[in-house]
């Protein structure tokens, strides 16, 4: 019988699912009610959008979009982004864009290609509490002889051999690995850049140009303090997620200090928000290929003409260390694999109302169990000689 071949491929529509774009990846909303991929679409395609949208790469061209939003779905997956939201203190050329004073903040954006080798790390740490669990001297006792010396001791006192099972001190319960707490999740991207500068016309596809120069400034306002007009001189700190609301009498305040939300989309692998930039390096592997940069209505440097034009090299590599504003969960962790954002990072809350009603109410407690132990130990008397009595009543203590 001859044999029947290679079976035919089989057909795997069956396990196919409709599904919508927007159920490709699950970020969630912002503070200002948008969707990830829509403030993306929304500061690369609108022409009002370019100031606050930077790219290091070529990686924002070349994907098709959606017709109707403009929206590029899986272009999100081939990116590293860094979203910086709720924050009025970005530079660009020297001037704020947003206004701290009158608050006014904006949504700003730096996008690349996926660093070519990403990786990281998370754990816990663990120790051993009682790995001293004897002095050495007493360990190098009884590994010399020490156990003997117990065993003649105990058969003298009729105790038997009580030192045989004493060989040393190093215990099994010396061995114990106990958790002592974890880390914050710090990350080390190591992005290529190629800057292809701003051609010599103010309407040729600005909105597709990179900028290192644009994206550095951007980046500088997020890890390097500023210097405010102050009285006593002292510096903004850079900015960071950390925000404390406080209840009191009833009101509830909320206090930050220089406050920005920051958000790190690294394709598919992890979304990590309210983050801390702790800092960049930069580096030039060939200063000596360069591309024009040119800018309309712009300062050149030390000449004050209507137009700015200057050279920078073409090639760079840009390094940003990243750092969690709170330890890694295993709650956080989740939502950053799932692409879910993590609005409560830095934020916390305190009642103080409630408070001062636990502590009024745990004082309570304890006086009124210190006055019926009082009351026992005197038959009562204690409450009749002094006057001074629980919260139920001098009787109730009394039959304590």
């Amino acid at each position: 019988m001859a044999g029947k071949g290679n079976d035919p491929a089989e057909n795997l529509n069956k396990y196919t699912r409709m599904s919508s774009n927007e159920s490709a990846v699950d970020t969630g909303q912002n503070s200002q009610g948008k969707d990830l991929a829509k403030i993306y679409a929304d500061l690369t395609n609108e022409k009002a959008g370019v100031s606050y949208h930077k790219s290091l790469d070529f990686s924002n061209v070349g994907m098709p979009t959606d017709p109707a939003s403009g929206v590029a779905f899986l272009r999100q997956f081939h990116q590293t982004r860094l979203y910086i939201m709720d924050y009025g203190g970005i530079l660009s050329h020297s001037d704020n864009v947003g206004n701290l004073k009158n608050n006014i903040t904006s949504t700003y954006l730096i996008s690349s290609n996926l660093p070519e080798r990403f990786s990281y790390s998370i754990g816990s740490k663990w120790s051993q509490p009682f790995h001293d669990f004897a002095p050495a001297q007493m360990n190098a006792f009884f590994q010399l002889g020490g156990g003997q010396l117990f065993s003649q001791a105990g058969n003298a006192l009729g105790l038997g051999n009580i030192g045989d099972n004493i060989q040393s001190t190093s215990a099994r319960i010396s061995t114990l690995q106990v958790w002592n707490g974890t880390e914050p999740l710090r990350l080390t991207l190591e992005i290529p850049v190629i800057d292809d500068g701003h051609p010599n016309e103010s309407s040729s596809s600005v909105g597709l140009r990179t900028n290192l120069v644009e994206a550095l400034e951007f980046l500088g306002s997020l890890c390097l303090p500023k210097s405010v007009d102050s009285a006593f001189g002292f510096y903004q700190p850079p900015p960071s997620p950390y925000q404390f609301s406080y209840t009191w009498n009833g009101s509830t305040s909320t206090y930050s200090g220089n406050h920005a939300r920051i958000m790190l989309q690294l394709g598919g692998m992890l979304l990590v928000d309210n983050v801390i930039i702790e800092g960049i390096s930069v580096s030039y592997p060939n200063t000596k290929a360069q591309i024009r940069h040119w800018y309309q209505n712009k300062t050149n440097p030390g000449v004050n003409v209507g137009a700015s034009t200057y050279l920078t090299p073409l090639l760079a590599t840009i390094t940003i260390k990243i750092l969690t504003s709170e330890a890694l969960t295993a709650n956080t962790y989740s939502n950053m694999l799932w692409l879910k954002q993590q609005a409560g990072q830095g934020s916390f809350s305190v009642d103080v109302d409630e408070a001062v009603k636990t502590v009024k109410s745990g004082a309570s407690s304890i006086a009124n169990a210190g006055i019926g132990f009082l009351n026992s130990m005197t038959g009562g008397k204690f409450s009749e000689l002094t006057g001074i009595k629980g919260s139920g009543g001098g009787q109730d203590q009394q039959n304590a």
